[in-house]
């Protein structure tokens, strides 16, 4: 949420948030073993922060900060991003539309 805060201090237009998986989840379906990745938010609901999880017992990182920090971005009718961090060059995947979560209000 630091993340968010700063942005919001400079008046970015984007925040980029890197992470360990793709972008936010809906829940597991026991059926098919699958979950589907979140493409678009424009309003972070009750829902959105179920999908997002409990916070991590260290109350730091983890998918929820992350949707804390959308909903600041949000309200500041700036746009964010959460995609994985660990692939190679993860800026220039984000250019080639691969799989992330976009915060944006349309």
């Amino acid at each position: 949420m630091l993340a968010a805060k700063l942005a919001k201090i400079f008046k970015a237009d984007l925040l980029i948030m890197l992470s360990a998986v793709e972008g936010l989840y809906d829940s597991f379906n026991n059926q098919t073993n699958q979950t589907t990745l979140i493409r678009q938010v424009s309003k972070v609901t009750k829902d959105i922060h179920a999908m997002a999880g409990k916070a991590s017992k260290s109350g730091k990182g983890g998918m929820t900060s992350k949707i804390e920090a959308a909903k600041i971005m949000l309200s500041m009718n700036s746009n964010m991003v959460i995609t994985k961090g660990d692939a190679a060059n993860p800026l220039l995947r984000l250019k080639k539309s691969v799989k992330s979560t976009w915060f944006n209000k349309s």
